[in-house]
């Protein structure tokens, strides 16, 4: 993501977080990073990634790691029947939600949401500590992917 959307991002009154090449914040606070920033804070920013505060503006993400399945068929398999099953109970779906692919091969499903709420572990395998499905609300932060994410209707950019 460039400089110039993550600018844009913050005009929209999105919480946008400097990250290192390890998903921390990169602005020497760790994880006790400034929340908000404007436009011009980011100007001499130059991090390895942008990321996403949850809770401002209303955004929220379901951070979907498939990387706790032992092969791409079976992450493959299972985020189709996810997605599918996604799409067939909640009306509109696809219309309410940007999803974008994370580096690491799994998925941001990110939407607004008026419900505020911290990182809520929602799904994990048995046996695994690591969960599979979780929240990025307040006090969460998520890596931003691609610019075209917010290009749409629903986020009204």
């Amino acid at each position: 993501m460039t400089k110039d959307y993550a600018k844009k991002l913050a005009t929209l009154g999105f919480s946008i977080i400097p990250c290192k090449a390890d998903k921390a914040p990169d602005d020497g606070n760790g994880w006790q990073s400034k929340a908000t920033r404007n436009a011009n804070e980011l100007d001499s920013l130059n991090p390895v990634l942008w990321g996403m505060r949850g809770g401002y503006n209303d955004v929220e993400c379901i951070d979907v790691d498939l990387k706790v399945m032992s092969s791409l068929p079976e992450r493959n398999k299972w985020w189709d029947e996810y997605y599918n099953f996604l799409c067939d109970n909640i009306a509109d779906f696809q219309n309410k939600v940007v999803i974008a692919k994370t580096m690491k091969g799994g998925y941001h499903i990110i939407y607004k949401t008026t419900v505020k709420k911290g990182n809520t572990k929602i799904a994990s395998l048995q046996g695994m500590k690591q969960a599979l499905i979780e929240t990025r609300g307040v006090g969460g932060q998520f890596i931003l992917y691609n610019e075209y994410l917010f290009e749409r209707k629903y986020y009204k950019i």
